[in-house]
């Protein structure tokens, strides 16, 4: 007969072990499947007709989705447990600008919007974790694609603010969220009601994971919106580390 835990935390502890263990478990054959779906779609294995190349594409996206909705429940046990870490090292504010741009250039063509980017001159180095950093504005971006409607714009914005602070602004021309849950919309597992009402895919973790990255960076993030006007979401991350650091 299993052991029972002795109090919460225990079964906190046992709970976090059981989904980090799952994730890891099913990201595994995913990969490999993804790695297969690749392997198709280049033709290494022969030719295909462009109806099995489409349904390649259909499995390719569903494929990435099921990996980023596990690499999100990693992400948050990882916070939870206390084993996300942030790995600093100086970085090129502009040149992961241009790599997110590229990641998500697909899915704006693909929803038919205008991406338009306005990066300050001479921004200074940042010191910080570049690839959760990305992974952070990707996700902010890509949530602005999910809620603009076709024929819409969404302006990314970087520039040094006071204290040398970079501030990163993604704004959009979507359909906005009611003023009642704009605070709301870091929380974890919460969905707006208009993403519900339109059954909009999605678990309500990619913004609460993108504010673990920004604080865990002593960065700031917010949001504002207005109701079929659209959303801005923006962060802070401090600048004035990296100069030091190459003193």
């Amino acid at each position: 007969m299993p052991q029972l835990p002795d109090d919460l935390g225990d079964v906190k502890r046992q709970t976090s072990a059981f989904v980090a263990t799952a994730s890891h478990e099913l990201r595994t054959p995913l990969a490999n499947i993804l790695g297969y779906v690749e392997v198709l779609q280049d033709l290494d294995a022969g030719p295909l007709e462009p109806e099995q190349l489409r349904l390649l594409g259909i499995v390719e996206r569903n494929g990435k989705r099921l990996l980023r909705l596990i690499e999100n429940f990693l992400t948050v046990f990882d916070v939870d447990g206390g084993t996300f870490v942030i790995q600093r090292a100086p970085f090129d504010v502009g040149e992961l600008v241009s790599r997110v741009q590229h990641n998500v250039a697909a899915k704006v063509a693909g929803g038919r919007l205008e991406l338009h980017v306005n990066i300050e001159a001479d921004l200074p180095s940042v010191l910080g974790d570049a690839e959760q950093l990305e992974r952070a504005l990707s996700d902010i971006i890509e949530n602005a694609i999910k809620f603009t409607p076709e024929g819409g714009r969404i302006v990314v914005r970087v520039s040094l603010i006071r204290d040398d602070n970079v501030r990163f602004e993604v704004a959009d021309s979507g359909v906005g969220v009611p003023p009642a849950e704009t605070d709301r919309l870091f929380q974890p597992l919460f969905r707006s009601s208009l993403s519900q009402a339109g059954a909009t895919e999605g678990m309500g973790l990619g913004l609460h994971i993108v504010k673990m990255i920004i604080e865990g960076h002593g960065g700031e993030v917010g949001a504002s919106s207005v109701l079929d006007e659209g959303t801005v979401v923006w962060f802070t991350i401090p600048a004035g580390l990296a100069a030091k650091a190459a003193a």
